[in-house]
């Protein structure tokens, strides 16, 4: 389980490899969800009206920025997970690989031990 670092004000934890692999891996109800709200987002976004007198356009920029900052943290969420899946993918496949070469060299040996 991941251990508190409190060396500072903030508060922070201390993760194993695994752990990290296994914390940035959403199940599909959160992925789902994000996705939904990425779509709200999204749409509430690209539904701003450009203001026509100038005197608004920094609440507008302010909003629009607001909004992608959001977009922008859903978005490496995602990423994250997707990374994750990729990397725990390439790890079982090496996982995998290891054991059906043990399991070649195994046969092999005994192959050899029995026709000796």
């Amino acid at each position: 389980m991941a251990s508190a670092n409190l060396t500072d004000a903030t508060i922070e934890y201390l993760f194993s490899e695994e752990e990290k692999l296994l914390a940035r891996k959403l199940d599909q109800l959160h992925i789902l969800w994000y996705q939904t709200k990425y779509a709200q987002i999204w749409k509430m976004r690209n539904t701003q009206s450009v203001p026509a007198t100038p005197d608004k356009y920094e609440e507008y920029f302010k909003a629009i920025a607001y909004m992608d900052g959001q977009l922008a943290i859903l978005q490496q969420l995602m990423d994250d997970h997707v990374a994750a899946n990729n990397e725990l993918k390439a790890k079982a496949m090496i996982a995998e690989e290891t054991k059906r070469r043990n399991d070649e060299e195994l046969s092999k040996r005994a192959s050899d031990l029995v026709h000796r």
